[in-house]
């Protein structure tokens, strides 16, 4: 069973992080820290190491992957594989910063328009 979304503009197109520095990557608190950053709890991102040759993502994280914002404060956010509205959202730990670049990507992809939404197959949070 699947339901059918739309995505309303999410409140930033896109940010990029120097995700080497432990003052943007916090393993303590599993927080990006980007001032001002505009992002919003539930808000759809995907994340993108920016590396074209090499695959160097944050600690706990994987390139090219989505994400649901969570915990948004004016300059810090966490991130979860679900929504809130699914019930289950857990925090995602940051292990580490990259081994590289200074440029990570987190790009919104919106707002779900409609919260009443199964979640996909491929969503890592229910792979076995």
């Amino acid at each position: 069973m699947a339901t059918i979304n739309t995505t309303t503009a999410g409140a930033t197109e896109s940010i990029s992080v120097d995700g080497t520095a432990s003052g943007v990557v916090s393993t303590s608190n599993n927080t990006i820290t980007k001032n001002g950053h505009g992002f919003v709890d539930d808000e759809r991102i995907k994340y993108s190491d920016g590396q074209k040759d090499a695959d160097n993502p944050i600690k706990g994280l994987i390139s090219e992957q989505y994400y649901y914002i969570h915990s948004a404060t004016t300059n810090t956010f966490k991130l979860s594989l679900t929504p809130s509205t699914f019930g289950d959202e857990a925090i995602i730990s940051l292990t580490g910063v990259a081994d590289a670049g200074d440029a990570h990507v987190f790009g919104s992809v919106g707002l779900l328009s409609i919260v009443n939404v199964w979640p996909h197959e491929d969503n890592l949070a229910y792979k076995l």
